[in-house]
């Protein structure tokens, strides 16, 4: 199995419940890649979002981060903390888009040579109910939650391969600190 069906995998399985396949988040990121090179933000170099593993392991990352800090947890416990979530747990598809474009926002604009990207394509496909304002506050919450493990992820090679492993072994065990 390639590094893009381990990460489709584990994406599909983090949204169990939603109305979308693996197929369809593999679509989705496709789609944003095809639309960028169009319009001139990324180059052919660079190839499709999957064929950089550095894509796939701080998208991975990202979504298993925003996953478990945020997403899922309950609201009585939620209040209590200094990081409560943006998106309740519904688990409807905007939800969960929201939160997979955000992680892929961010994830386009810390690894790939653009520090900014268009939002537009990553709120607007397909009427998914995923807004500009949504899109933003996810991932500027996840900015604040996420920065540290962002930097160590750069500057700790064992750390990354840590990630990287898990992610290719489908482990699921706690994130790593």
């Amino acid at each position: 199995m390639n590094i893009r069906e381990h990460l489709l995998t584990y994406i599909n399985k983090i949204f169990k419940g939603c109305d979308l396949t693996k197929n369809d988040y593999g679509s989705r990121i496709d789609e944003i890649d095809n639309y960028l090179k169009n319009i001139g933000w990324s180059d052919a170099e660079t190839g499709c979002f999957f064929s950089i593993e550095t894509n796939s392991v701080v998208f991975y990352y990202l979504l298993k981060t925003f996953h478990k800090q945020f997403l899922f947890k309950d609201k009585k416990r939620s209040h209590s903390n200094k990081h409560k979530p943006i998106i309740v747990p519904t688990g409807a598809t905007a939800d969960v888009l929201t939160i997979f474009y955000a992680c892929l926002f961010l994830t386009y604009s810390y690894t790939l040579p653009e520090i900014s990207y268009p939002t537009s394509c990553f709120y607007s496909t397909n009427g998914t109910g995923v807004t500009k304002k949504r899109l933003i506050q996810a991932t500027v919450e996840l900015c604040n939650f996420g920065s540290k493990g962002l930097l160590k992820l750069n500057s700790d090679i064992s750390f990354y391969e840590r990630i990287r492993d898990e992610l290719l072994n489908k482990r699921d065990g706690p994130l790593p600190t």
